[in-house]
């Protein structure tokens, strides 16, 4: 799913069910730095490719989000390998996508500070 064949992302529609599931992981976070970070690239355009999953790296543990239609929101652990081939829906040479490491200097700047809350945002 969305150009990573192994990713099963758990899907939520709202926020108090992503809340049940994830609270204390997400509490958990809160003090722990942020080490690195990966985005899906377009090569052809030398660009993030906003449609694919966010990946941080927190405590040594990749957090995978996502979201998808704009109604649905996911939050996975080290669920796949980012040595794995992207294929964004068998668009091939058409759309060619690689994982990309802290490649957004906007982002860059919060790498190794202490997160201290975390806001969970929701529009209707």
């Amino acid at each position: 799913m969305l150009g990573i064949s192994s990713y099963k992302p758990n899907f939520h529609t709202s926020v108090s069910e992503f809340i049940n599931e994830h609270e204390t992981r997400l509490k958990h976070l809160i003090g722990k730095q942020m080490s690195r970070y990966w985005l899906m690239w377009d090569l052809k355009d030398d660009r993030w490719f906003s449609d694919g999953p966010v990946i941080l790296e927190i405590d040594k543990e990749r957090y995978e989000f996502c979201a998808y239609q704009m109604s649905q929101f996911s939050m996975t652990r080290n669920s796949f390998e980012l040595s794995e081939p992207l294929d964004w829906y068998d668009s091939g040479d058409e759309l060619p996508l690689i994982w990309k490491e802290n490649a957004l200097p906007n982002m860059n700047q919060h790498l190794g500070k202490y997160i201290t809350s975390i806001n969970i945002l929701s529009y209707q």
